[in-house]
Parts: C-alpha cells; sequence; structure tokens
C-alpha cells in the first residue's frame, strides 16, 4: 500500500496496456494527404509582410564567429522568396 493506492510496477503497467482499449489519439484522424495543403496555408498565414517588425541577425565581418541581434526593424519589401529590405533603427 502506497498513501492509499496500489504501487505499479512494470508488470502491471503492460498488464494495463493489454486488457485496456487504447483510444487513438486526436491528432491522428487527419488523412496523410491533407497535412501539405494544412502547411501551406498556415506557412503563408505567418510569412511576412511589408510593415512587420522583425528581429534581423547582423553578421560582424572582422569576427566571423561573432554576430549580435538587432531588434524591431522594418520590412519595407519583399524581394524575392528568401530576401528582404528591411529599414534598421539606425536608417542604415
Amino acid at each position: 500500500m502506497l498513501y492509499g493506492r496500489h504501487p505499479t510496477g512494470p508488470l502491471s503497467i503492460l498488464k494495463h496496456f493489454w486488457t485496456e482499449d487504447i483510444p487513438e489519439p486526436i491528432g491522428q484522424l487527419k488523412s496523410v494527404t491533407h497535412y501539405p495543403n494544412d502547411l501551406k496555408i498556415k506557412l503563408q498565414l505567418v510569412a511576412e509582410q511589408a510593415g512587420d517588425k522583425v528581429i534581423v541577425l547582423s553578421l560582424d565581418r572582422t569576427l566571423k564567429m561573432y554576430a549580435r541581434w538587432i531588434s524591431f526593424c522594418t520590412i519595407v519589401e519583399k524581394q524575392s522568396a528568401h530576401s528582404y529590405l528591411v529599414q534598421m533603427p539606425d536608417d542604415r
């Protein structure tokens, strides 16, 4: 007796899983074919737009291992899929 409960060991846990019906996880109910479409929609919703505030990682050319974050820069224009024109806080 363990504070009013029965102790559970590896064999009792195994017996519980063998004798009980395990419900299917909720996230597994969707078809795998729906996942890419849902992911595409979610990625389009969170994509950066002009006027959004972002944090920029600025690399130092003299010290290659030194990088610093410049916070609260504003996106001016999206130039390509992975390239943005960003307005820095000190007008650079």
